[in-house]
C-alpha cells in the first residue's frame, strides 16, 4: 500500500494534457463587460415634453389663484390671533386642573355668587337686557368681593386698564375721522391776489 502511494506522483509526470495558446486574432473578437448589451442601454435622443394640464386642473389652478389674496389675509388675522388662542387653552388647561383639585369651600362660595347672579336676573324683572347684565353681574360682583377681596381688586384693575386703552383707541379712531371729514369737507380758502373791489 505504502509503494502505491509513492508512486502517485511519478503517474502524474508521465499524463499528457494539451495546452492551447491564443491568437492576436481571437483576442480581438473578445467583448468587454461595458459592451454587453445586458449592462449598457442603446443611446437615444430624449426630450421633455410638458403634460397639457386637464380641465379639472386649469379649473384649481384658477380657484388656487382667485383665493389666494384672502388665504394670505386670513393668515396674517390667524398670526394676529395664535396667542391669544393659546392663550385661552391655557387658561382653560389651568380651569380644568384648579377645578379637578379644588380648595376647601369653593364649591358652597360658588353657588352663592351662583345664586347672587340669578338673584339680580330676577329683581332686574322685565327690563331691558343692558339692566339685566348690570344687576347680575352687579350682584356677582357684590358677592365674590366678599369671599375673594383679593382677587376682585387684581380683575378690577385689569378691567379698568383694559377699557381705558379701549376708550382711547375709540377717541383715536373717532377724531382721525373727524379730521378726514373735515379736511375733505373744507371750502378752498380764496387767496390774496384774487380780492374783488367794488
Amino acid at each position: 500500500m505504502v509503494g502505491l502511494v509513492g508512486l502517485a506522483p511519478l503517474r502524474t509526470s508521465f499524463v499528457s494534457a494539451t495546452v492551447l495558446a491564443q491568437s492576436n486574432e481571437e483576442k480581438k473578437g473578445i467583448l468587454k463587460v461595458e459592451q454587453l448589451s445586458l449592462y449598457t442601454t442603446p443611446a437615444k435622443a430624449y426630450h421633455f415634453e410638458d403634460a397639457k394640464p386637464t380641465r379639472l386642473e386649469e379649473r384649481i389652478s384658477a380657484l388656487r389663484n382667485h383665493i389666494k389674496p384672502y388665504v394670505a389675509q386670513y393668515q396674517g388675522v390667524y398670526k394676529n390671533l395664535q396667542p391669544k388662542i393659546e392663550r385661552t387653552v391655557q387658561f382653560g388647561k389651568d380651569g380644568y386642573i384648579f377645578l379637578k383639585n379644588p380648595p376647601s369651600g369653593f364649591y358652597p362660595r360658588a353657588g352663592v355668587i351662583t345664586l347672587a347672579g340669578v338673584a339680580g336676573l330676577l329683581l332686574a324683572g322685565r327690563g331691558s337686557r343692558a339692566r339685566k347684565v348690570i344687576y347680575s353681574c352687579g350682584f356677582i360682583t357684590a358677592c365674590a368681593s366678599l369671599y375673594y377681596p383679593q382677587a376682585t381688586v387684581e380683575i378690577t384693575k385689569v378691567t379698568c386698564s383694559s377699557l381705558y386703552e379701549m376708550s382711547m383707541q375709540s377717541y383715536l379712531a373717532i377724531e382721525s375721522l373727524w379730521k378726514k371729514y373735515r379736511y375733505h369737507n373744507q371750502e378752498p380758502s380764496p387767496t390774496r391776489g384774487s380780492n374783488k373791489v367794488d
